[in-house]
This record gives structure tokens, sequence and C-alpha cells, in this order.
């Protein structure tokens, strides 16, 4: 008994020794990241279940005051809010004071929401935690430019529209703030306090999280928060949102180790059981979406992210706020952990300091691999079913639909014994192997991330990682892509076009050689509504994208250049038609024509997906 004592102690001893060197040299491969990648300071952390293992403080909090990134230090934390926000359901499922599969509209029946499915699916507390409530934001939801930054949820919810529910509730995972929004506001009903608060009692306190805050007026953590930054090192403003519940906390890196090891501990935080071990199972594994009753875990649970690194599962939450970067990631099964706080973030730092996240969790596995499942054989003949043309079938009229609709198609072709997805804009093609029925692993991971299978309507679907596609006919969509560069060639040509006319129009008008009124009407026209969209795209194109939700000059220009584009696009049209036969020259004609046509297509084409008229602001 004693040699396997003296034993168990040898290998403690040699694991610290390895677990030393190895964070010997993450510290430098971070400090050079931070270096190469012009990363103003990041805060990490690894922990396991009983200790603090690893922490690392590099470069700056505020770069013109000189002030250094330290454990003290708060980061603004985005969208990990949301996990803290369904912990607190989790608590009240535990006390038996919510049953999570309540319809929202029984706890709130004032609330204004549009469900086709209401008498079958309404939309339940579960399905807002696991984003399968079929709500599709948008940028203009988001961000609180001018009303109080502590509004309630209740009033914030007031100044957005109608909440329209796009697909069956518990079909698929889509992203909601405004989910989580409703959650806030649910849960303020049950406990009868504001949802800062219930969250800051039940977790904040015994957690031993004594910084950490969701009040967004609080002043101790503003005194300590870092400088958001850009790209570049350019000062981004602090950012106040709308749906808090789904993205306000400020906490530091020593903080959420706390936060880690209580998962890492199934609920269980210095010696005290706050949540039952099977709630924390629960937490990590989605049950309402259509590809996990299917069988796919690999999804989105109670506030609660997944992740493959290095091939080995991680569960967390990220949170991505413009001008901060948050991750925090754990594994069961090898009892680490691990916290990446960045005060940096926009489109085009975003790539740079995810490296920071993906190199500890390398580090952390680097010598060892997962076990990987089985592949099975299947008939060919029931591979050939799951083949086709998939488009991501999202059905939200807006310009987050739109982009989907363009870039999320995928074509499943049969490859050998398996399937090959080929993603078409990327041009990527990647070979799934099956595992069960209906679910696939990619050969580089360990676990199915592909499900296929019906819908409730009898559509062909399939979810890919955290993408759900719908198969369509391959015509639709390259008739649009058709369309949009049909129409994007007819009018670089009116515009080049323009550049010969218009001086020509000019010289004739000085020299007193007038043109008839039917050939300056249908030249001028579609030649305007094009400049007038064109600036109005501009305009937004060069503005930062959280000046969405706010009055400016670009917002409002955007607004009145979209409805200018429809309206000449139907005055061309009218104009082209009523000179028609007055316009001399066949070829002239017939180009009039083609131009007033195509103008009146793309105005349908972008009010179909909510872009004529579109109020950026609110």
């Amino acid at each position: 008994m004693k040699r396997i004592h003296i034993s168990f102690a040898i290998f403690l001893f040699s694991l610290t020794t390895a677990y030393g060197q190895s964070f010997s040299q993450l510290r430098i491969e971070l400090e050079n990241c931070i270096r190469d990648n012009n990363i103003p300071g990041a805060g990490v952390a690894v922990v396991n279940k009983d200790s603090v293992l690893f922490t690392c403080f590099l470069g700056y909090a505020d770069i013109e005051k000189n002030l250094s990134i330290t454990p003290q230090t708060h980061f603004a934390l985005g969208s990990i809010t949301k996990s803290f926000t369904a912990l607190g359901f989790c608590k009240l499922a535990d006390e038996g004071l919510i049953d999570l599969d309540t319809p929202i509209k029984e706890i709130l029946p004032d609330l204004n929401i549009q469900n086709s499915w209401d008498d079958t699916d309404p939309v339940r507390v579960v399905h807002l935690l696991e984003h399968t409530a079929g709500i599709c934001d948008g940028f203009t939801t988001l961000f609180n430019w001018q009303y109080d930054p502590d509004i309630l949820l209740s009033d914030a919810l007031q100044l957005h529209d109608q909440i329209v529910i796009y697909h069956r509730p518990g079909s698929f995972f889509l992203y909601s703030n405004i989910g989580y929004l409703l959650a806030g506001m649910v849960l303020e009903k049950i406990t009868q306090m504001r949802y800062e608060e219930y969250l800051k009692q039940e977790f904040l306190i015994p957690l031993g999280m004594k910084t950490s805050t969701f009040d967004i007026k609080d002043s101790y953590s503003r005194s300590v928060l870092a400088q958001g930054y850009g790209v570049g090192g350019k000062e981004i403003p602090y950012l106040y949102i709308f749906p808090r519940a789904a993205g306000h906390t400020h906490s530091s890196v020593l903080d959420m180790t706390q936060y880690v090891r209580f998962f890492l501990n199934y609920g269980k935080s210095n010696g005290v059981q706050i949540l039952k071990p099977e709630t924390v199972t629960r937490i990590e594994t989605p049950v309402t979406s259509l590809a996990s009753r299917k069988g796919l875990l690999n999804g989105y649970g109670l506030g609660s992210e997944w992740a493959f690194r290095n091939q080995y599962k991680w569960r967390g939450h990220n949170g991505a706020q413009f001008g901060f970067y948050s991750d925090f990631w754990y594994n069961h099964d090898l009892d680490i952990g691990y916290v990446v706080f960045v005060n940096q973030f926009d489109f085009q730092s975003a790539r740079n300091v995810r490296k920071l996240r993906d190199l500890v969790a390398t580090h952390l596995t680097e010598n060892t691999k997962p076990v990987f499942q089985p592949t099975l054989s299947v008939d060919k003949i029931q591979l050939k079913k799951y083949c086709g043309t998939y488009t991501i079938g999202y059905n939200a009229k807006n310009l987050l639909g739109l982009i989907n609709y363009l870039n999320g198609r995928i074509e499943v072709q049969l490859s050998g014994d398996t399937l090959l997805l080929k993603q078409s804009l990327e041009g990527s093609e990647i070979k799934i192997l099956p595992v069960s029925n209906g679910l696939f692993r990619k050969q580089d991971l360990p676990e199915p991330t592909v499900a296929f299978f019906t819908t409730p309507e009898g559509a062909k679907a399939m979810v890919n990682g955290r993408d759900y596609l719908e198969e369509w006919s391959p015509w639709k969509y390259w008739l649009t892509v058709v369309f949009l560069i049909w129409s994007i060639l007819v009018m670089c040509i009116t515009v080049i076009y323009a550049l010969f006319w218009v001086p020509a129009y000019v010289y004739k008008k000085v020299s007193k050689k007038n043109l008839t009124i039917q050939v300056v009407t249908v030249r001028i026209i579609p030649f305007i509504a094009i400049l007038v969209l064109i600036t109005g795209l501009v305009l937004i194109g060069n503005q930062e994208i959280y000046y969405m939700g706010k009055i400016t000059f670009a917002n409002i220009s955007f607004f009145i250049s979209t409805w200018l584009f429809a309206i000449l696009s139907i005055v061309g049209l009218v104009a082209v038609v009523f000179f028609f036969k007055k316009t001399t020259g066949r070829i002239s004609r017939v180009h009039n024509l083609i131009t007033a046509c195509t103008l009146l297509g793309m105005t349908l084409f972008l009010w179909y997906w909510g872009v004529i008229g579109l109020k950026l602001w609110i």
C-alpha cells in the first residue's frame, strides 16, 4: 500500500513538472502571438477541477495611458453572459420553480410574438436557451446608442418590431440575442427580481467571483475595465446593447477560473453543490433540435457551446463584442479548462485574436489523442438518398438571410463508400464517414458533426456543424446567382456608358445641339438610380458596423437611397415604355428596355430580402 502511495506521488510530481515545462513554453508562444499579431493585451488561465494551474497577463489594458493587463483587469465578456442566464433557469428548475418546457406566453401573456406554429409548437423556455425558437436577429436590434444603458428589458423589447418566428420552434439552432432578451424577461417574471441581482445572488457570490458584475453601471468594474481596440490599435467606444441578458458581463481572468472549475466539478464550488451534477450534464446536452433528436449531441445546450480543437471536444462559451474577445472552455475527460480574454475585436482582427485560444487548446492536448468513433459500412443505395444540393434554410427575409442564402450552399456527393461535402463558394471538399444511421463524422474529428434527417414538412435536411440546410433545386440557387451577376453587369455597363454620353450631352447643350427629352430621360433615370444605390452602399460599407442602431448620416442616407432606387427604377421603366417608339435606333431601344427591366428586377429582389426601406437605427 505504501508503494502505491509513493508511486502515485511520483506520478503527480512528474505530471506537475511536465505541466510546468509546458506552461513555460506556452507563455513564450503567447507572447510571440500577441507581438506578431499586434494584439494590445490578453489574460490567460488554465485550471483543473482542484486548482489554478497557470496564469499569464500580457500587453496593455490601455495603450495611451500605459496601463498593463493585471489580474484585476476586467474585460467585457459579451455572449458568455448567455451561459450565466441559462444557469439561472437551471437553478430554478432544480428547485422546482419552473419547467423549461413551459411556453413563454404562459409566463409573458402580453408578449407580441408571431408564430405560425403556435397551436402545435409554441415557443418554450428551453427553445430560447438552446437557440431553437426560430428567431432571426438583425443588427439594428442590438446596439443601444440613445436610451438609458440600464433600460428595462421589457422596455428594450418594445423598441423593436414584433417578434417573428421564422421556422417551427424546436427545429434547428439559430443564434439569437433577442431570444436571450426574452429569457431575461422570463427570469425576472419568475423570480420577481432584476435578472442581474438574481444571478449575482445565486452564482457570482457562491462561486467567489467577487468583482464580476452584470451591473452595467458598476463603478469599480468600469474603473478597472480594459480599453477595447480594433485592428491596428484603433480605440473602440464602449458599446451598450439592448439584450443585456444575452451579452453584458464584466469579469477578470481570475474570477472566471472559479466559473470554469464550477463546471469541471459538475456544479460544485467551494464545497457547496450549487447545481445538481445531472443538471450540468443536461446543460451540456442539446435536446430540442431535429438533429439532437436524431442523435447528434454536438450542439448548443443550455447556454453551452461546443467546439473541436486539436481534435478534442470542448464545452463552454465565447463572447465577441467589438473591442473585446473572450473564451472559456473545459473538457471533463481531461479534467482541464482554460480562460482567454483579449481587449481587441472587430471583423479584421477576429482571426488573429482567436489564435490565442487555439494555441492554448493545442498545448493542453498536444501529447494525447481522443478516441475516434468507429465507422460503419453503409449501402450505397442508402448513401445516395442523402445526396443533393442543400442551402441554408433560415427563411428570414433580411440581410442576414440573404447572406446565408448566397454563402451557405453545400453539394453532397457519393464518394466511394462514403459521402463528400462540397462547399461551392469556398471550393472546399470534405469527406465524411458514417458512424450510425444518418450521422457522419469528418475524417479528422472523433465524433459526428453532420446529420441527415427529414423535417416534419417532409423536406430533406442536414446539419453541418452549426449550420442547418435544406435540399433545394440547384436551378433556384443558380438562377439567383446568375440574376445578381447579370444585374451587376448591366449596372456597370450603364455607369461606364454614362462616362461617354454625359460629356456628349453637356457638349451638345453648350453648342445648342439639343437632344430629345426622350433620349435624356431614359438614359439619365437609370444612371441616377444606380449612383444613388451605390452611394448608399459605399456610405454603409465605410461605417463601422457597431453604428447600426444609431442615427447617422450613413444610415439615413442608405435608407433614403434604397427608396430612391426603387422609385427611380419604376419611373425609369415607365419612361422607357412611354418613349419606346420615340427613341431612335433599335439597339438603343432594346438596351434601354433591358436596363430598366433589370433595375426593376433588382428592386423586387431587394424588396423581397427586406433591403428596400431598411431602417438601420432605432
